[in-house]
Parts: C-alpha cells; sequence; structure tokens
C-alpha cells in the first residue's frame, strides 16, 4: 500500500476510527475513511502504523449493531484492552455508528502527536520531528507534558519553570510564559495546546507521551502474565523498555524535571526486575545467571535483582554462587544502611539452603489463550443471575481537581485490604473521590490487582517462577502494575457498583440497595446474594455509609468472608469498625487544588476572574476561610454572579446565608448547613454536648484541654468518638494534637445555648489559670522541655482564657505565669496583648505577681526589639524588690536587672545585683536563680572587656544550668560564652562546639528566639574561621526562622548580633554567598547543623 502523506487520509484501507488512544476498524466496510493501516490479513499479527504511533491496537468490530471487541495478539500492546467478547462503552458506539452513516474521509480526521520525554525532549507530528525552540520554551513545554492531557494552572506552570513558589515569582514571568505558550502553538498547533481556566493544557493522551506509553505497556505485561501469557507480557515489558533512549528529560534541568525523572527510572528499575522475573518463569535463567551480576553490581540495594539472581544461579546449578550473592548482599546492607537482608530475600536463602523442591524451574507457561479459555469455566448459575450492564458508576460532569496523591492511597490500600473506607466531614468530597476512583478502575481492572493476592484462595502459588511471599502484594510499584499471579484467573469483567445508601434504613434495604445497583434480579436475602457474587471479582462502592454503619458494618462482614474476589470501598464519615478495614481520611484541599476548584467553578457559572488580578489574588485567602472544603468552595464560587469576591468574604460571617444553592437533587449537599446538621443529627447527646464545647476554641488543642472544656474524665472517650465521625480532626504527633474546621465551629456556635457557652468559658479560664501558676517554675526546670510542648500544644486555650477572664487579676496571673513561654517561642506579640491595659498597682496583686509581671513587661519588650520600653518596667521592678520581703521575688528580679545594667555598660550596678541574686539563690536553695545570676555576672565581664573572667563565670553558670536542668539558662550562658570567644578572636572548634549544643537544646525545646541568635553567632564564628559557604548558610537558616516567627535578632541584641548581621556581608564570590543564604534559607532548623562542615565541632 502506498504511504499517504502526513494528514492525510487514504480510501484504499479498511476504515479506521480514532477514539482518543484508542484505535477500532471495521474490517466489513473497507473505503469509508481511515488512517494508513495494514492490510485486513495483517491485522491480527501486526500492529498500526500510522505517522509514527506505533504500539497501539486495532480492535476489530465483528457487529456493528451491537458492536464487540476481541482482543487482537500481538507482540506488544500499547493500551488497555477491553475485556473479549463485552459491548464498547456507549459513547464509543455513538462515535462508530457516526463514522458508519458515512462520515466524509476528509471530515474529522486530527493529526496525530507523539512526544517523547524518555530521554531529550522530542515531538513529532505525524511523524515529523517538530523545532522545539530554545531552552525555555522546551521546559514550559515539559512542564506540561509531566500531566500532558489535563489541564495544567498557570502558578503550577510557573513554579516548576522557576523553581520556587509563585509568590516568589517575578511580575515579568507571567506575561513571557504567555509568549512562549503562543510560540508553543505556533509549532505545535493552535488545537493541540489549549487554554483552559485556570491554565493550559496539552491536548493529547498519556499515552500520546512515550512516559504514559511505558506505563501502559508494562501495565499491560502485567495483565498479560496474570493470565499466563508470560511470553507475550515478556515480549511487551522489553518493548516498553525499548522506548528509553536516554535519561529522561536530559536536556532539561528544572527541578520538577529532574523529580520526575527521578520517579520514571524507579519505574524502569521495577520494570527490569519484571522482566527478570518473566524470564525466571520462562525457564531463561541460563542466560540470566550470566546477565544479571552486572545489573546487581549496579543497583546492589535492590533486593528483588539480587533474589532473581540468587534464584537463577541456583537453577543452574550454581548453589555456592546464589549463596555467595546473598552474602554479599547481607554485608552491604549493613554497611550502608546498618540493615538485615528483607524477609522475602532471607526466605529464599533459607530455601536454598534445605534445596526446596519448590524452587525447581517453572515449565515455560502457556500464552493467554489457554489462560482465557480456562477462565471462560466459571460458573454458569452465577453468570445468568448477573447483571445486564457491566457497571453503573456515572460519568463524569466535570473533571475531579485535586486529590491525586488519595487516589494513590486507594490504589495502595486496595493491594493489602479489601475493605477501605474514605473518611472525611460533611462536604469534603468523599464521594466525588470514591466515584473517580471506581471511574478509573473501568479499564484498569480490579482495584490493586486482585488477582492471587488472597493468600487462602491459592496457595503455594508462583509468582514469575519463584515461590510467593508478602513482598509479592506491596512491591515497589503502583496499584495498576502489581506484580499478578501468572496462571490465575482474569479478574472479571464486572463493575465497579456505586450503591447509594441515602434512605437506606435497615439490613433488607442495603441488599435491595446492592441487588438494584447490580440490576440483579430479585433475591430473598443475603445467602442468595453471596451466591451471586461468589465468583465474581468486584468493586463495590457503597456511599453514605455513616447513618446506620453497624448494618453495613454486618452486610461488608459476610459479602467480604462468603465473596473473595469482592473489594468494597466504602465512603462515611465514621469508619465502620469491621476486621481488616482500611481508613483513608480525606482532609481539606491543598491551598492549590482550591484555588483551582473555585476558579473552575467561577467559570462554570460565566464568571472569567482572569482579567481581575484585584479578585484572582482574593482567591486564595477566601479558600481558606472556607477551610478549603470542597462543597464550600463549589457553593461560594457559584455566588459570584451576583457577589464579588470581597463581598463574599465579607458575608462568611454569616456562612450560612451564603453557601447554599447546592443540587436540589441531593439535600444534604444543598447547603453547607444542610451538610453539617446531617452530621450533627448523627452524634449521641454527650458526642453534641461536647462538640458544642469543644467548638469554643479556636485552634489545635489537647486531650488536657477537652477534658478541661468538657469537663468530663471521660473526654478521651468523646473525642475518640468526635474524631471517628470526622467532626475533629487528629494532627500528627506526640501526643496527639486536634482541630475542628471553621466552618463547624460557626455552626456550632449557632446551636450552643448561651448557658453552655459560659459554663464551657469558665472551666476553661480555670484550668488556664491552675496551668498558668505551675508554669514559670516548671519551664525552668528539668520538665522545662515537657512544659514548653505542653503550653504550645494548648496554645489556642490560653488565648481563649486570656480573652475569657473575669477580672484584670485573673489576665495578670495567666499572663504572668505563661509569659516565660511566650518569650522563649518567640510569641511577643500575644505576650505584650496580653498585658496591655492592666495595671498590677489597680488589681491589687500581691507583691510576687507584679514583680513578676514587671519582669515580663520588660523581657517581651526586650524579644520584641522595644529597647525603649525596657527601663521603666525595670525600674517598677526594681521599685517592687526594694519593698519586697518575699526573697525569691527578690533574686527573680535582680538576676533580670543585672543582666539588663550589664548588657547597657552598668558593670558595677550589675555585678552588685547579680552578686546578691546569687546569695539569695543559695540561701533558698533554687540553682536555677544562681545560674541566671552567673549569666549576668559573665555577661557584665563581657562588657567590661574581660574576656576570660567573663568565661570562667559563664562556665560555672553552664554547670550548675545543666546540673539542675534548666536547659534555657544553659542555651543562653554557652551562647554568651560564644560571645566572649569570639571577642576574644577565638573562632575554633570549642566555640562552635558551644553553639552547635545550644541549638540543639533550642530545637528540642523549640526555643526559636533562641535558636535564632545562636544560628547567628555560629554563622559569625564559620565566617571568622573562613568557611563563608557555611557561614552563608547558618546566616540565611536564622534570617528565615526570625521572619517566620516575627523576631529580629538585630533589635533584640544590637551590641553584638547586630554587629554580627552588619559584619556578614560575604566573601569571596557574591553568587556563591547568595547561594549560601538560599540554602539556608530552605534547610529545616533541626537540619542545619548536619548540612554544614561541621567535622571539627566534636
Amino acid at each position: 500500500m502506498e504511504k499517504p502523506r502526513p494528514g492525510t487520509l487514504s480510501s484504499t484501507c479498511p476504515r479506521l476510527v480514532l477514539f482518543g488512544d484508542k484505535w477500532a476498524t471495521d474490517l466489513a466496510m473497507p473505503g469509508v475513511g481511515g488512517v494508513r493501516a495494514p492490510t485486513a490479513a495483517t491485522i491480527d499479527r501486526r500492529r498500526c502504523d500510522s505517522g509514527g504511533t506505533t504500539g497501539r491496537f486495532l480492535r476489530s468490530l465483528r457487529r456493528l449493531q451491537a458492536p464487540q471487541v476481541r482482543f487482537l495478539r500481538s507482540e506488544t500492546a500499547g493500551i488497555r484492552r477491553f475485556r473479549a467478547g463485552l459491548p464498547l462503552p456507549s459513547v464509543v458506539q455513538e462515535q462508530v455508528r457516526a463514522a458508519a452513516r458515512g462520515v466524509p474521509a476528509d471530515e474529522g480526521m486530527q493529526l496525530v502527536a507523539t512526544f517523547g520525554v524518555l530521554g531529550p525532549l522530542d515531538a513529532r507530528i505525524d511523524g515529523a520531528a517538530v523545532d522545539l525552540g530554545p531552552p525555555q520554551h522546551r521546559t514550559v513545554l515539559a512542564a506540561l507534558l509531566v500531566d500532558a492531557g489535563r489541564v495544567v494552572p498557570t502558578d503550577v506552570i510557573l513554579e516548576r519553570v522557576w523553581g520556587t513558589e509563585v509568590s516568589d515569582v517575578p511580575a515579568s514571568a507571567l506575561p513571557g510564559l504567555h509568549a512562549v505558550i503562543s510560540r508553543l502553538r505556533g509549532r505545535l498547533g493552535k488545537d493541540l495546546l489549549v487554554t483552559r481556566s485556570p491554565g493550559y493544557r496539552l491536548a493529547v493522551e498519556p499515552t500520546d507521551v512515550d512516559a504514559g506509553r511505558f506505563r501502559a505497556d508494562v501495565a499491560e505485561a502485567r495483565r498479560l502474565a496474570a493470565q499466563g501469557a508470560t511470553r507475550q507480557a515478556r515480549s511487551l515489558v522489553v518493548g516498553a523498555l525499548e522506548l528509553w533512549r536516554s535519561d529522561p528529560y536530559a536536556d532539561i534541568t528544572a527541578d520538577f524535571a529532574v523529580r520526575e525523572a527521578e520517579r520514571l527510572l524507579e519505574a524502569r528499575m521495577s520494570a527490569v526486575e519484571f522482566a527478570v522475573e518473566l524470564d525466571l518463569a520462562l525457564g531463561l535463567h541460563r542466560a540470566l545467571a550470566d546477565r544479571l551480576p552486572e545489573l546487581v553490581d549496579q543497583h546492589p540495594l535492590r533486593e528483588g535483582l539480587r533474589a532473581s539472581l540468587m534464584l537463577a544461579l541456583y537453577r543452574s546449578g550454581r548453589q555456592a554462587e546464589a549463596l555467595s550473592r546473598f552474602e554479599q548482599g547481607r554485608e552491604l546492607l549493613a554497611e550502608e544502611l546498618g540493615i538485615d537482608p528483607g524477609p522475602d530475600l532471607r526466605a529464599l536463602h533459607e530455601a536454598i539452603l534445605r534445596q526446596d523442591p519448590e524452587l525447581t524451574a517453572a515449565d515455560a507457561l502457556d500464552d493467554a489463550g489457554a489462560a482465557a479459555d480456562a477462565a471462560g469455566t466459571a460458573t454458569t448459575a452465577s453468570r445468568d443471575a448477573g447483571p445486564i450492564a457491566l457497571h453503573n458508576i456515572p460519568a463524569a460532569l466535570t473533571p475531579l481537581i485535586g486529590r491525586q496523591d488519595v487516589l494513590l492511597e486507594l490504589d495502595a490500600a486496595f493491594a493489602a485490604h479489601r475493605l477501605v473506607t474514605v473518611l472525611g466531614a460533611g462536604g469534603m468530597g468523599k464521594t466525588t473521590v470514591a466515584v473517580e476512583y471506581a471511574r478509573r478502575r473501568l479499564t484498569d481492572g480490579v482495584p490493586g490487582d486482585v488477582s492471587g493476592q488472597d493468600p487462602d484462595s491459592n496457595p503455594g502459588r508462583e509468582v514469575a517462577g519463584r515461590p510467593s511471599t508478602p513482598a509479592d502484594t506491596t512491591a515497589d510499584t503502583t496499584a495498576a502494575e502489581r506484580t499478578p499471579t501468572p496462571g490465575a484467573a482474569p479478574a472479571a469483567p464486572d463493575g465497579p457498583w456505586l450503591v447509594e445508601l441515602a434512605g437506606v434504613r435497615t439490613h433488607d434495604m442495603l441488599i435491595s440497595a446492592v441487588r438494584d445497583a447490580m440490576g440483579i434480579a430479585s433475591l430473598p436475602d443475603i445467602t442468595a446474594l453471596t451466591g451471586v457474587l461468589g465468583s465474581r471479582e468486584t468493586l463495590l462502592v457503597l456511599d453514605n455509609c455513616e447513618q446506620f454503619t453497624d448494618v453495613v458494618a454486618g452486610v461488608s462482614r459476610e459479602l467480604l468472608t462468603r465473596c473473595p474476589g469482592l473489594r468494597i470501598l466504602a465512603t462515611s464519615r465514621e469508619r465502620l469498625g469491621v476486621a481488616g478495614e482500611r481508613t483513608v481520611e480525606l482532609g481539606p484541599l491543598d491551598a492549590a487544588d482550591a484555588r483551582s476548584l473555585f476558579l473552575a467553578r467561577a467559570d462554570a457559572a460565566g464568571v472569567d476572574l482572569s482579567d481581575d488580578p484585584t479578585e484572582l489574588a482574593e482567591v486564595g485567602p477566601l479558600c481558606d476561610r472556607l477551610d478549603r472544603l470542597p462543597l464550600a468552595i463549589e457553593l461560594a464560587a457559584a455566588q459570584l454572579r451576583v457577589f464579588s469576591t470581597e463581598e463574599l468574604a465579607g458575608m462568611l460571617r454569616h456562612r450560612w446565608d451564603v453557601l447554599s444553592g447546592g443540587p436540589s437533587h441531593n439535600l444534604r449537599h444543598a447547603s453547607m448547613d444542610a451538610a453539617v446538621a446531617w452530621t450533627f443529627d448523627q452524634l449521641s447527646d454527650d458526642e453534641r454536648t461536647a462538640y458544642l464545647a469543644l467548638a469554643v476554641l479556636d485552634g489545635p488543642f489537647d486531650l488536657e484541654s477537652a477534658r478541661a472544656v468538657t469537663g468530663t474524665d471521660g473526654a478521651h472517650l468523646l473525642v475518640r468518638a468526635l474524631a471517628d465521625k470526622s467532626v475533629i480532626t487528629v494532627l500528627p504527633g506526640r501526643p496527639r494534637r486536634y482541630r475542628m474546621l471553621e466552618t463547624l465551629r460557626t455552626f456550632a456556635g449557632s446551636r450552643r445555648s448561651d448557658e453552655l457557652t459560659s459554663a464551657v468559658r469558665t472551666r476553661v479560664v480555670a484550668w488556664v489559670l491552675a496551668l498558668a501558676g505551675d508554669a514559670d517554675d516548671e519551664l525552668r526546670g528539668p520538665d522545662g522541655r515537657s512544659w514548653m510542648q505542653l503550653l504550645g500544644r494548648n496554645d489556642a486555650a490560653i488565648t481563649a482564657a486570656i480573652d475569657w477572664a473575669p477580672d484584670d487579676l485573673t489576665r495578670l496571673q495567666i499572663a504572668t505565669g505563661v509569659f516565660w513561654y511566650w518569650y522563649r517561642a518567640g510569641h511577643a506579640a500575644a505576650g505584650l496583648s496580653a498585658f496591655a491595659g492592666i495595671d498590677p498597682e489597680a488589681t491589687g496583686a500581691p507583691s510576687r505577681l507584679a514583680i513578676r509581671s514587671a519582669v515580663a513587661d520588660a523581657l517581651l519588650h526586650y524579644l520584641a526589639g522595644d529597647l525603649a520600653a525596657i527601663a521603666p518596667a525595670l525600674q517598677r521592678a526594681g521599685a517592687l524588690t526594694a519593698v519586697s520581703d518575699d526573697p525569691a521575688a527578690q533574686a527573680y528580679a535582680l538576676c533580670t536587672i543585672s543582666y539588663f545594667e550589664a548588657s547597657t555598660g552598668a558593670v558595677a550596678d550589675a555585678l552588685a545585683h547579680a552578686g546578691v541574686a546569687q546569695q539569695i539563690a543559695m540561701a533558698i536553695g533554687s540553682p536555677q536563680r544562681a545560674a541566671e545570676a552567673l549569666q549576668s555576672i559573665g555577661t557584665a565581664h563581657l562588657r567590661a572587656g574581660d574576656t576570660d573572667a567573663a568565661a570562667a563565670a559563664l562556665d560555672e553558670a553552664i554547670a550548675q544550668a545543666d546540673a539542675c536542668g534548666y536547659r534555657w539558662c544553659a542555651s543562653s550562658a554557652r551562647w554568651i560564652r560564644a560571645k566572649a570567644a569570639i571577642a576574644a578572636g577565638d573562632h575554633g572548634p570549642a566555640t562552635r562546639a558551644l553553639l552547635v549544643v545550644a541549638l540543639a537544646d533550642c530545637i528540642a525545646d523549640a526555643d526559636w528566639t533562641s535558636w535564632v541568635v545562636c544560628a547567628v553567632a555560629l554563622a559569625r564564628v564559620l565566617d571568622g574561621a573562613g568557611d563563608a559557604t557555611g557561614a552563608a548558610t547558618a546566616l540565611g537558616a536564622a534570617l528565615r526562622r526570625g521572619e517566620q516567627i516575627g523576631y529580629d535578632p538585630g533589635a533584640m541584641d544590637p551590641i553584638d548580633t547586630g554587629v554580627y548581621l552588619a559584619g556578614l556581608d560575604g566573601h569571596g564570590d557574591p553568587d556563591e554567598w547568595a547561594a549560601g543564604l538560599e540554602r539556608g534559607r530552605s534547610v529545616d532548623p533541626a537540619r542545619l547543623v548536619d548540612l554544614l562542615d561541621t567535622s571539627s565541632m566534636a
């Protein structure tokens, strides 16, 4: 056949119809139109080669009126197949019929575009290479190819191309991006690169990109292997590996491309391991025994490859070499990672030692035909009782935005579990996610590739010629690509099935709902239902289970027990409580996805915000106020026809009026009020009261807060129940903390009585007041670390108690008790706000409280950098101390007064007051005060220029603080001791070691203000030692953390830290200095020391 010109049609070939990435051909009706294709006689044996798009299968349509698809055998395959003997989807049928009605041969056909990323970026139109232009153009195209076929928001493209947060991208970047897109359109065609809010879409299928093609081919190969077609599977996976030209994205240096390349390289290695397993199954162990050693040496930590090599050697009669390879791997893992080989490798080693007969090489497996014939022997009765339809999953009205991580988590969950429940609060989008997951299974088969995963259903099975192990179900691949069991029956072409449970209340109603959803003839009870489902491998989606979880749990348990091929995906606001249940919790959308969803729904309402930068900028904050709940976002965006984003934001204080107007067919989603009310109505009386009480807290809280707020020792049971029902969110950490969405808090406020509100506030104030009474002393003792964490977990309750305090004296008691926490955590503004407007004398505060409040006032202004306000506070503290008869309060004040006197150069006064404080501390047995006094003495000597005396006093302060567990004083004294060393010109290892220890203690205590000044001092030391890169890194980390907590170390300590900052202006290459600063700004504070060259710090 003469090859037609690219883009033209041939009227002499069989008619060919293109559906997305799938091809179909009607062999009975030649000449109707099509793209170049082989003759009918060769279709069964060769793949189509049309303009370079190799690897696509042709589908034979046997009857036009009832089109059936036959899977055509070939040595390669590029798309997921329809199962043998099943009707095409209705949309495809309509396209075929339209073509059959006589679509002209020169209409409706598009040029075929393909892209390559498995090597340098490559683009081809009908096989002809496209010049993609300069590197920036190629990078933009690569940013789109990562999500080929999907809309990529403009912000995401900018972040990928610039390698930074969109807020840091220069203003000129957006017009530049538009220009690049325009030029790419000129090269690729305007229909291929289209504008779709909120960004751009490359109008191709994922398999039009070689990386997508590679993944699809590997998935298809695994599917073939599951049916016993091992030779075809091997041919296909080898063909997939041949798509690789070199390293992926080889000519794209952007960070996103590097990350994507790493993922692809890992997928390639997984495919290589799979190919090796297929070779073992085909009896090619002798060839592998010669070929694999080099590959294992290149990837020595991949235990799968090592296991295959050991098995190949053993089957080749080289048992000693197989055992030697295990020992090499064991030694390498111990040296490199400090771990032992995994259980699979150990099990294989033991099997080789005992010469297990199961390790004997298997005969080559038959091809797909035999497996398919065997699969067709399923019981006729079950087939006859089955549904007419193949699934009842509705087509998507709008594309899913976000939640890709959740879909992947569901895949992983189904790899090991047969019941997975998606949990989340009302309006979180549980149904949307579950239905989308089911929709994607329509072409992928049963979730998690269930065939052969039940160890009881197929004992002693082999996976690619070796004994199965637990790792076979948790391989390092996605669920759609997991290694199936060769020889196992293929999954039946059945489902998924969506079962709506709204309105269902009883066991019999649930059975009827399942029966009706699946189109099954009338069944009297669950026994009959399990008889029908027993031989099927399918997925049931049970939606909205929370209204009667006990009934759903019972039915699910019985179905799963009797039907080994069944998987259940449930959506609920609480777990079902069935053994083996895996839960996947749905939280708010991330910020980018929330913004994209809002813009998409605004566009659907006929409102385009892209031309209004002001409104566009308001979308993100508005979504945050909506808790990034999908339902709330959709309801709010629909109001944009009438209100601006600014007006909507103002209306959210009456959010129930605004967040309405949802679908009339779904009353629970018609408004946010209805969605939350549904949850509220499902709670018990005690749970409702606890929910309403906990909603008074505006921020995270812990179990202790919950006990105080609810006023019951059984708070842990109520917290667990509310978490199970998605009323509160569990935050990670030890111990756990909890949070309630603002939407749920607002609803509670509308339902809570004034009496309950007053009672809850009274309980909170009383609890926080008791906590504050112990806090200051505990924070300065050996338990200071745990108290910093305790107060941090309950920051919201503390703030609320200050607001709700009945009088100024109570406010003063709470604020004075916790100020040391605020000081160390860097919360200067919160502390100063708490003290604002309180006159301690007018409250009648006792001497100790008045003195401590004056000290707190001075230190919080010091932290804020307001040096002018320190002196009046210190004068008040001094006056109160002079007339006080409380020695502990006197020592408390004199330590602080002497420190500031030393810092301002009043050395004699500082030494005198610190000396008195030290004597009092020794007399009352307070090592904490004694350590503070010594710190002040050391500071005074430093200001006097006597660095030796300063070092001696500070070393003693460190020793006393370490001995009594007063870590803040120990860290502070080390910092000042390092400053004394810097003043003496000592930038050596001992000085650096002081700061490294101090930084570690600050991290452990979450003492961020101290951490910042220590990091600046470390930067100064490294700079003095000639390590400009290390200095820039430490400085960048300090500046970044200071910005995050609103703390200016130079303003707080202008004498030393301010001088350090002024002198740290870089050395040598300014670009290297800037790079070091940026490196420091991106590092986790806990990893700063590890990042630096600290080899001499020990």
